[in-house]
């Protein structure tokens, strides 16, 4: 399942993607910096396996997006769900983590729907 990367200028939208409770991922990244540009389509790869809607930040261009979200280096990855922070990753990504964590909400939420369908 191929995931179109969506590049956020507002910052009313990610108020809204965070309103929606839905997971998603902020990657905040800068033209400059190499490490982001190797991170970005090994994040892609393994997304492709997750519904998560992947939002790319450019830290630059977009300082008070950053700011908002006390990111302070590249690359920074911010899992969301639930309007929460569930993980940040910066610099050095810990992709085993980040794994770990998504296959857990992909469980957490097909067992909410499991129960809302039982509930019904």
């Amino acid at each position: 399942m191929n995931r179109p990367v969506q590049t956020t200028v507002p910052v009313h939208q990610i108020a809204n993607y965070k309103m929606n409770e839905k997971p998603f991922i902020m990657f905040f990244q800068t033209e400059a910096c190499g490490v982001c540009h190797a991170i970005l389509p090994r994040l892609m790869e393994m997304l492709e396996k997750f519904n998560i809607e992947l939002i790319v930040v450019d830290a630059i261009k977009h300082p008070a997006i950053a700011g908002q979200h006390q990111v302070f280096t590249v690359p920074t990855i911010i899992v969301w769900a639930e309007n929460r922070e569930m993980l940040r990753e910066s610099r050095f990504v810990n992709f085993s983590k980040l794994e770990r964590t998504l296959e857990f909400m992909q469980i957490y939420e097909t067992s909410n729907e499991v129960l809302n369908y039982t509930n019904n």
